[in-house]
């Protein structure tokens, strides 16, 4: 985990500190998503932008892709998604991805909840890029007003 944060949430998670998780979800529905946080490298520039997921225990995921406009599309023409697979923190519902972005990057971006096996989930091919673009959600804590889209909804 590169975000401090996320780093903190984990420690309190294994230390079985009581609320730890809960917290951590109060905390970033106040503030919205995704979490900004500084560079690790200090390059005032740049900053540790993650992406969070949280999982439904009605219907766990097996896999959760970041679409970040342009940045998993040269990836995915690339023929590989797997710099966009989120990782599960152990023992939580909390999926995360940490991507350092320049500190004025603007993308639109959402999530695919895979519920299959893996190798579904990181297809490159048109047909199944498609199904992904479908089914990809927009992020339910995102603070940001939302846009109308070209139908109006």
């Amino acid at each position: 985990m590169r975000s401090p944060l996320l780093r903190t949430l984990l420690h309190a998670v294994r230390a079985e500190v009581p609320g730890a998780e809960r917290d951590f979800w109060n905390r970033i529905e106040a503030g919205g998503t995704p979490l900004v946080e500084a560079d690790p490298a200090g390059d005032p520039a740049y900053r540790l932008v993650t992406f969070l997921w949280r999982d439904d225990p009605a219907r766990p995921a097996t896999d959760v892709l970041t679409l970040l406009h342009t940045v998993t599309d040269k990836d995915r023409h690339a023929g590989d998604l797997t710099p966009h697979l989120m990782e599960r923190l152990p023992g939580t519902d909390v999926w995360a991805l940490s991507h350092r972005l320049r500190s004025d990057h603007r993308a639109s971006y959402q999530f695919y909840v895979g519920h299959g096996p893996r190798r579904e989930t990181l297809r490159t091919d048109r047909e199944a890029w498609l199904r992904v673009l479908a089914e990809a959600v927009p992020d339910p804590l995102d603070g940001a007003p939302r846009l109308p889209a070209r139908d109006g909804r």
